[in-house]
């Protein structure tokens, strides 16, 4: 974990250096699409696709978009992020499409970089954070109309997100900053969580039985890598129909 902290701290360092907030801080504008909107409240089960920073194109994930919510973009590995013009090329295709990043925040300067790499939702690892900071970050968040995601392993980290008006709550099998849990102990947590929260859970390569026993547990969402062997499975339409295109015709103008 302090290994992890250190490596993430100097990455952050250079991508300060190289993009300074007052670079970019007047072009931000507030989010307008998150997760689990008014049209998704008769669907209890959601699937969201985690696509590599890299992958960003309608050729990579137009197949699958149907059947999910909103993607995930990992980008706690960029020393300098530069996922903008590709997010900005993929709402133009998909304008309603909500964006979630995965990577481990340490500084407000992340959360005004966040918004304006085009994110919807943001993590926050409750790990070791002071309740303080806790709540600052998920103000800034708000600030900006963003979505903050409540990262959390173990029941003491869960405890701190109940007084908080954070819905949504994040329970992985494998993190950016923990081993992680195996399906039963994700699901034995999730059993924790208050009933009027939301839960998110990602899995590395499940079996659509995995599938079914998440969904049995009541959590709300699923994230999955694009290529995991599942997404081949022809029952998985069962559960994550296709149904979205994220193409209103009042939206097709570019951001």
């Amino acid at each position: 974990m302090e290994d992890f902290v250190k490596t993430k701290q100097e990455i952050l360092a250079k991508r300060k250096k190289h993009t300074p907030l007052e670079k970019f801080f007047h072009r931000i504008k507030p989010s307008t699409h998150h997760l689990f909107t008014d049209q998704y409240k008769g669907m209890p089960f959601h699937l969201v696709i985690e696509v590599p920073h890299d992958q960003l194109t309608q050729d990579a994930i137009q197949d699958i978009i149907p059947s999910c919510i909103g993607l995930s973009i990992d980008t706690s590995q960029l020393d300098i992020l530069h996922t903008r013009q590709n997010l900005l090329d993929l709402k133009h295709i998909y304008p309603t499409l909500p964006i979630i990043q995965n990577d481990l925040i340490l500084d407000p300067y992340q959360i005004y970089e966040s918004r304006f790499q085009l994110m919807d939702h943001v993590p926050i690892h409750v790990n070791d954070i002071s309740s303080s900071d806790l709540l600052s970050f998920i103000l800034l968040n708000r600030e900006h109309n963003m979505r903050s995601i409540l990262k959390v392993h173990s029941e003491s980290e869960l405890d701190k997100t109940v007084e908080t008006p954070v819905k949504l709550i994040g329970i992985d099998e494998s993190s950016l900053i923990d081993k992680g849990f195996n399906l039963d102990e994700l699901i034995d947590l999730a059993q924790k969580v208050p009933q009027e929260k939301l839960i998110m859970s990602r899995l590395i390569n499940p079996t659509i039985e995995d599938l079914y026993k998440l969904k049995e547990a009541e959590i709300n969402c699923v994230i999955l890598p694009l290529y995991c062997d599942v997404l081949k499975d022809d029952r998985l339409l069962k559960l994550f129909p296709k149904i979205h295109s994220f193409k209103p015709e009042e939206n097709r103008s570019p951001l």
